[in-house]
């Protein structure tokens, strides 16, 4: 893989939670100012076991979102489908999303990469076949 830094097993030392929740709440209030400069739309991307993007539950975010904003679309792109392994329990949340949205949720999914797979014990050669699972 990469350096150690950036594999599967990233220290807590490489964390600061008081800088976390510094830039959880600026990204937040980047969408609010967003919708109040006019844009139609915000999204929310989803990654695991990375260090380079800190957005790992995309579905909080949006309900987040969906509560405090009152125009703007709100796009999920995406759930990472293969690591669900309840998918009804997925569509139960951003269902939930889209009524207190009042149905501004657009939402993308996405198969997700080798690390994403093996960090969520979701075998990777089956990933294509539970990304379609859900689906058919």
């Amino acid at each position: 893989m990469g350096t150690q830094s950036t594999d599967l097993g990233i220290s807590n030392s490489h964390y600061r939670p008081d800088i976390g929740a510094q830039l959880y709440n600026r990204y937040l209030d980047e969408k609010v100012y967003a919708e109040q400069m006019g844009f139609d739309a915000v999204m929310l991307n989803e990654h695991h076991s990375t260090p380079f993007c800190m957005q790992g539950v995309t579905n909080v975010g949006a309900s987040i979102l969906a509560r405090i904003t009152e125009k703007v679309k709100i796009i999920i792109l995406g759930n990472v489908l293969p690591i669900w392994d309840d998918p009804l329990w997925l569509a139960e949340q951003l269902s939930m999303i889209d009524m207190i949205s009042h149905g501004r949720l657009v939402s993308g999914f996405v198969r997700g990469g080798g690390r994403e797979s093996w960090s969520h014990n979701s075998p990777p050669n089956f990933n294509r076949e539970r990304f379609e699972e859900p689906t058919t």
